[in-house]
């Protein structure tokens, strides 16, 4: 069985799948943020150049995206927390944690991603990252949250206890 990349434990055909082939269409921010990250893991740069608007849209580079996307090794995903939404709502968040390695270097995106609901379809309109392409700390390392608190005490025991 060939699970999706996207960490939901279900297989990728029934899962991001259709999405990814124009079968069906995101019907949360969540769901399409999921399938953007397996879009990363394939590098598919038309969906994911078309699931996004606004902010988001008006600098992407397809052929950067694509490169950078194949020198990644893909790790998870990890979603930290969504915004519920309901039928009639049109805007949505969904904070999460990427892990992967980029030239053999262990790094992470950790970033709120903002959605809209644009003419009944979701899209990605912007996202506020928290860190950007930042090395993993060490287990012994100062937490980077600024705790005091080592790294596997505070987020790195966060992180560890999450699934993908």
């Amino acid at each position: 069985m060939d699970l999706c990349p996207c960490g939901s434990q279900i297989e990728y055909s029934i899962c991001c799948g259709p999405f990814l082939e124009g079968n069906r269409t995101p019907a949360t921010p969540l769901l399409l943020m999921r399938s953007r990250y397996t879009a990363f893991t394939r590098s598919n740069t038309d969906y994911i150049g078309s699931t996004q608007k606004k902010a988001a849209a008006k600098d992407y580079d397809p052929e950067g995206t694509a490169a950078w996307s194949k020198r990644c090794e893909w790790i998870g995903l990890t979603v930290v927390e969504h915004s519920p939404v309901s039928e009639k709502d049109t805007v949505g968040t969904v904070e999460f944690i990427v892990n992967f390695k980029e030239n053999g270097i262990e790094k992470n995106i950790h970033e709120k991603s903002h959605f809209e609901k644009i003419e009944g379809r979701w899209y990605y309109t912007k996202g506020i990252h928290k860190t950007k392409h930042v090395n993993q700390p060490g287990r012994n390392d100062p937490c980077s949250c600024g705790s005091g608190l080592k790294y596997k005490k505070c987020c790195g025991s966060a992180q560890a206890g999450s699934a993908n």
